[in-house]
């Protein structure tokens, strides 16, 4: 027996304990959970699995008989805790933000699943602490910034130990052309990648400008800059594969796409694209690439898809910040003014343009 579980001598028979919650009245049940709390604290490096396991129970047994103040209790003597049990820690990450706050900023136990779905029923408290955390992968750090607020994103940007995506690190961008916080705390990340460098000197403020334009690249600030860098970070062979899956599934043409758009996944929005209209991945990446959609608007047109999607596509990616509101609501008018008869035969032309250059000593008939 360790000094530190000396002091509680009346509480190391876990079992016993577990027979007797039921029966103690609440004002001792609260008390309990408290001396349990620090029992767990003081002891936790001498705990195997079973004793986790059967304090998870006791816990959880004790938990709704206890007050707020007893909740953030154990909240803060758990938190540190590395194998504090996953049951209790995770109920107290779904309590109020002043009880829940401990945990979602110092708990390993909460698992990325726990954190996306915290982050899915809880508010921008929620979120802002789990942005804090001292570690983030980019599963959990991309639902927070797609689903956070700004205060959120500024948050997370702030945090470096948080690893961030390239389609993170874009929609961070987008918020800094308004945001001259969020611009000052990107520009002081050394993990920014290509695609946010380009739309901050692109669209950004001279802090930008100065930050990241190296000098000879200076004079060429206003003229399109390559956007090649985002989509070369992206796994297209993983955005395949779950199109694959989902058409398994009997989702695919527009519906699939349609998903992929409300769930802002750009590389499987392409793909999807690329299949309805019968056109290879690479050129549909190249006019990603462009400075007009006017060859997606082409291809959307022959194949009938719907004005919302041809929207939703030009919201994505490199031109969700190339495009301003008016550019995008005149492509949209371009695209209405565009009949299909007109669209076929300038997809035809255009794919015997593309055959004649790919295939220069082939006479087209």
């Amino acid at each position: 027996m360790s000094p530190e579980m000396s002091q509680f001598p009346d509480l190391l028979d876990v079992s016993s304990l577990m027979s007797q919650t039921s029966t103690l009245r609440h004002e001792r049940r609260d008390a309990l959970a408290r001396q349990l709390a620090t029992l767990y604290e003081v002891s936790a490096p001498y705990f195997g699995e079973r004793e986790v396991s059967e304090f998870d129970v006791l816990f959880g047994e004790l938990f709704d008989s206890t007050l707020p103040e007893t909740r953030a209790y154990m909240s803060e003597q758990l938190a540190p805790i590395p194998n504090a049990p996953h049951g209790i820690t995770l109920r107290l990450a779904g309590e109020d933000i002043e009880i829940a706050r401990p945990v979602l900023l110092h708990s390993v136990v909460l698992t990325d699943d726990d954190l996306i779905l915290i982050c899915e029923d809880k508010g921008s408290g929620h979120m802002i602490a789990i942005a804090q955390r001292d570690k983030l992968t980019t599963n959990v750090s991309d639902v927070l910034v797609f689903r956070g607020d700004d205060v959120v994103r500024v948050h997370l940007a702030q945090n470096q130990r948080a690893a961030i995506s390239p389609r993170g690190f874009s929609r961070l961008a987008g918020q800094a052309r308004n945001d001259k916080s969020m611009e000052q705390i990107l520009v002081s990340r050394p993990d920014l990648p290509g695609v946010a460098v380009h739309i901050l000197v692109k669209f950004g403020s001279d802090i930008s400008r100065e930050a990241l334009a190296p000098a000879s690249a200076k004079p060429l600030i206003g003229i399109a800059l390559p956007r090649g860098r985002e989509l070369d970070e992206i796994d297209f062979n993983a955005a395949k594969a779950r199109v694959d899956q989902l058409s398994q599934q009997g989702i695919y043409g527009e519906p699939l796409l349609m998903r992929f758009i409300a769930e802002e996944k750009l590389a499987e929005s392409l793909v999807s694209f690329a299949r309805i209209v019968g056109i290879n991945l690479g050129e549909v990446k190249a006019w990603y690439q462009s400075d007009r959609p006017d060859t997606l608007l082409v291809a959307a047109k022959a194949y009938g898809l719907e004005s919302r999607t041809v929207f939703g596509l030009l919201s994505l990616g490199w031109w969700r910040h190339a495009l301003d509101p008016i550019a995008r609501q005149n492509a949209i008018q371009r695209y209405h003014a565009l009949t299909k008869v007109q669209a076929v035969k300038m997809l035809g032309l255009w794919r015997k343009t593309r055959h004649a250059a790919t295939h220069p000593n082939e006479r087209l008939n």
